[in-house]
């Protein structure tokens, strides 16, 4: 009976490991994504004033 017990509360714990490793997972995707999508537009401004400052007649 013990043993029964000891099984059903580390499958419910292993169970709630998992969900949380895949909803931290979830998180860190979505986070870099927002992260290398800002980091691409201001490159993409950076190389639109750099040419901007080039091409300025002084």
């Amino acid at each position: 009976m013990m043993l029964e017990h000891i099984l059903v509360l580390s499958a419910y714990l292993f169970s709630i490991g998992i969900y949380g490793l895949i909803t931290i997972n979830i998180n860190f995707v979505t986070f870099f994504d927002i992260f290398y999508k800002r980091q691409l537009r201001d490159r993409k401004s950076t190389r639109i004033n750099q040419s901007n400052l080039l091409n300025k007649q002084y």
